[in-house]
């Protein structure tokens, strides 16, 4: 490498030498006639000095640093600061309107059976924090039926109610005076004109005043603490004396845990005081239920499942303890559309005059109560809804029962055998039923409902369960047109029953078949305007005088027309 340099740098100083010197014999005049040539011959040998290598490694001294040690204060200053908030408009939809309401609200009418009616209504207007309302209501009829005299009623009402929001509660109460008076006439004619009755001897009548209160959290966040707690009085007394005291005692926690997924799970449990002290011409006794039902609502999604139970005391001297089950599941096969559910359960109640006297107004004062047990019911089916605008359950079920009340026919405290009072006997029985419920709403124009029930029954002891029906069938429809006017259809069948009667001839009981029956209503109202409309309602349109309790034929076809207004 060294060796190609050298040559490199000869031929470049010979190059420059010519250069030069041809440079020189070209600047001499050639006009002066002399001439010269130089021929300069000489060796050339290039040179490098030789390098030195220097053995000299750098190093970087390592230096200690240590960190000093900062202590820092800090004096806290409130500042004041003042939050303004803008005021919002509230967003409103372009044509939104609320509808006005009315404070008061009254609707009279008249029929045939010389029938006056009469409903009075006070409500409060819209209010974020209270609400209130007064109803009064009369029914009568003063005609009697062909061939039973003393078949007049007349059914008196008044209630008032009040309800209180609070942030994350709701008040509410309710007070309530009731007389209904109406006339033991279920005898039959051949023995009416016989006996020479005054009206007053078969009278009967009813008053009963309660009241109650409760107050119930409303959290938004189920995982809250949910509580609720209700009390409740009420005096029912009839014509004869017979007097009853009921108290009603609700308590309540639920608490909402997120499991399974996230899904909130609901955790409770609930008290409940049933308890009843009745007077009459034979009997005082005071008696009742308390439950403890704790219970776990377990949400895995599709599925739900209700695991609990119910331990009920008989408050008496039998201090009676029984255990129920309370279990259900359910599954949304498809969601929204069809649910599947199944359930195991069971209670004890305890009769009282009250709930007899509401399920038949012919009873004596003197009738016998008991404790009722359900001692285990199974039930299973589905519901769901089509379309959003039709819903259904199918649901069917059996259930044991131990004391299970039946009516039968009393003297009333007569010694005739008349059929035209009822007392109640007590038995052990099964019984399986098949329910059907179908309803479908088209907007606010068009309601239908359906309900059918089919039952069967077998009893311990008596030869038939009295006046239990093989079948019940509800249809009802409201059409409302143009909000003009207003239709409304109920159509109510019942299968035939079974009475236990006093045998006039032998004195004694005997069984005796009582007809299914049809009962056909229809109800037509004509607005005028907002405030003022006319209705007009048909009654049993069938004109059949079918019989609820035998011996007791109902009105035939009834017209009742009148007008209601608002202002």
């Amino acid at each position: 490498m060294f060796q190609s340099k050298s040559i490199i740098n000869s031929r470049i100083c010979i190059i420059c030498l010519l250069m030069v010197s041809i440079s020189s014999v070209m600047a001499q005049d050639p006009q002066s006639g002399y001439q010269e040539e130089v021929t300069i011959i000489g060796s050339y040998t290039p040179t490098i000095t030789d390098a030195y290598k220097i053995n000299y490694n750098p190093q970087i001294e390592e230096q200690e640093f240590e960190l000093p040690e900062l202590t820092y204060s800090i004096t806290p200053v409130q500042l004041n600061t003042r939050i303004e908030l803008e005021k919002l408009r509230p967003a409103r939809v372009r044509g939104e309107r609320l509808n006005e309401l009315y404070r008061n609200y009254i609707k009279v009418g008249f029929g045939n059976y010389a029938t006056p009616y009469g409903e009075f209504f006070v409500n409060s207007l819209r209010n974020e924090e209270t609400q209130f309302g007064l109803h009064l209501k009369h029914h009568s009829s003063n005609s009697e039926l062909k061939d039973y005299k003393y078949s007049t009623f007349s059914n008196n009402l008044g209630e008032i109610w009040f309800k209180k929001f609070f942030k994350h509660h709701t008040l509410k109460s309710r007070a309530f005076y009731k007389r209904n008076v109406l006339h033991y006439y279920g005898i039959m004619p051949k023995l009416m004109d016989s006996l020479n009755f005054e009206k007053e001897d078969l009278k009967q009548r009813f008053q009963a005043f309660g009241l109650n209160a409760a107050i119930k959290s409303n959290y938004t966040d189920a995982e809250k603490l949910g509580h609720h707690l209700g009390i409740s009085y009420y005096n029912i007394s009839d014509f004869y004396e017979t007097s009853e005291h009921g108290f009603g005692l609700g308590a309540g926690l639920n608490k909402g845990v997120e499991l399974f997924d996230d899904h909130v799970s609901t955790f409770g449990l609930d008290l409940d005081l049933d308890y009843y002290s009745l007077t009459d011409s034979i009997t005082d006794y005071s008696d009742g239920v308390f439950r403890i039902k704790p219970y776990a609502d377990l949400n895995f999604g599709l599925y739900q499942l209700r695991v609990g139970f119910t331990t009920a005391f008989g408050l008496d001297s039998s201090n009676n303890v029984d255990f129920f089950p309370d279990i259900k599941g359910m599954v949304e096969i498809v969601p929204r559309y069809l649910t599947a559910f199944v359930g195991f359960t069971g209670g004890v109640e305890k009769s009282s005059f009250r709930k007899f006297a509401d399920e038949n107004p012919y009873i004596t004062s003197t009738i016998p109560t008991a404790y009722t047990k359900n001692k285990m019911e199974f039930y299973g089916g589905i519901t769901g809804n089509v379309a959003e605008t039709v819903d259904y359950t199918i649901r069917a079920g059996s259930a044991s029962y131990e004391n299970m009340p039946f009516f039968i026919a009393s003297t009333a405290g007569s010694t005739d055998t008349l059929n035209n009072a009822f007392t109640v006997v007590y038995d052990d029985a099964s019984m399986v039923n098949a329910r059907f419920e179908i309803g479908y709403r088209h907007t606010e124009q068009l309601r239908l409902r359906l309900t059918a029930d089919y039952f069967t029954y077998s009893t311990d002891s008596i030869s038939e369960a009295y006046y239990k029906p093989q079948y019940k069938v509800n249809l009802g429809a409201d059409y409302n047109i143009n909000n003009r006017i207003l239709l409304s259809g109920e159509l109510i069948a019942y299968g035939k029953m079974n009475a236990l009667i006093l045998d006039t001839e032998e004195a004694g009981y005997m069984d005796k078949e009582v007809d299914g029956w049809l009962d056909l209503n229809l109800g037509l109202e004509y607005r005028f305007n907002k405030n003022l409309s006319a209705f007009l309602n048909l009654n049993n349109l069938s004109n059949s005088q079918y019989m609820r309790w035998y011996n007791y034929p109902v009105q035939k076809i009834n017209v009742l027309g009148g007008v209601t207004y608002s202002f």
